[in-house]
Formats: C-alpha cells, sequence, structure tokens
C-alpha cells in the first residue's frame, strides 16, 4: 500500500503520510514521453527504476505518477540545495538505454504541499526553469483561474 510496484520506493500515499510540516519538492524528467517512444516501454521502465535509484543515493525519494518523483526537507532553502546536487550529479551521469548512454534533465518544483509544488513544477515546465518554488503570485495562478473561469462559462 505504501510502495511503489515498479520502482520499490516509498510512493505518494506514504509520501502524504510522511509529509507533515515539511515542504516537498517533486522531480518530473524532462522528455520521458519521448525516452518511452524510442525506446519502448520496457526500456522506460528500467530507467524510472533507476533513475529513482540515482534520486535515492542523493536525498529519500518518493515514486509519485508516471515519471515523477519526490522529496521533502523542513524548509524550501534545503530543497532548492538538494534540488541543485540532484541536477548537478545529473550533469555528471549517463543512464544506460539498450546500448545508448542517456543524459537526463529534470524540472523541479517546490511548495510547502503536494498542490503547491506541482503547480510550482508545471510552471517550470511552461517556462523552461530547472528550479521553481511556489510563491502566490506566480503567472501561472491567474491563467489557471481564468481558465476555471472560462470552463465554468462553456459548462453553463
Amino acid at each position: 500500500m505504501f510502495t511503489d510496484t515498479l520502482t520499490k520506493l516509498p510512493n505518494r500515499e506514504k509520501l502524504l503520510n510522511d509529509l507533515k510540516n515539511n515542504y516537498v519538492a517533486v522531480i518530473n524528467i524532462k522528455d520521458f514521453t519521448e525516452i518511452n517512444d524510442f525506446y519502448g516501454l520496457e526500456e522506460g521502465d528500467k530507467l524510472l527504476k533507476e533513475f529513482g535509484k540515482f534520486l535515492n543515493t542523493i536525498h529519500p525519494t518518493y515514486k509519485l505518477a508516471a515519471d515523477e518523483y519526490a522529496i521533502f526537507a523542513k524548509t524550501p532553502a534545503e530543497l532548492k540545495k538538494i534540488s541543485n546536487k540532484i541536477i548537478e550529479q545529473l550533469d555528471k551521469y549517463s543512464f544506460k538505454i539498450k546500448d545508448d548512454f542517456v543524459k537526463l534533465k529534470v524540472n523541479i518544483g517546490i511548495g510547502k504541499t503536494l498542490i503547491e509544488a506541482d503547480i510550482a513544477l508545471r510552471y517550470a515546465k511552461k517556462r523552461k526553469k530547472a528550479i521553481i518554488v511556489y510563491n502566490k503570485n506566480l503567472p501561472i495562478l491567474k491563467e489557471f483561474e481564468e481558465n476555471l473561469k472560462w470552463k465554468h462559462i462553456i459548462q453553463t
């Protein structure tokens, strides 16, 4: 119930159970869909396992849905420091897929809650930034509000 079946890492349920008064970072592998499309799902799954092990050597890691992982710490500054270390280590590391060696890049969103971290992650992806820390003035929040408004108008 608290373990991801593929990676054997603690899962989202375990994260929500453990999170308490900490900040969370959601880590997403850039362009993972292309890796799955090119190498196939089996190789993609192997990469997800290897990437999870890689992250877990840097900081205790949780596996979320698809190609997302999470870590937590007491402060956003601490998470930003850990996130920078992940990015630095990724620059030095290659993942083997079949006969190829692949460098991975990530986007990371940091927030007080999983929802805030996810919003920051979406903004990081949209703006092509490696790390974004959530704040209530992120322009993407206005976009979400506008989208919800139009969705409501269309539905009525």
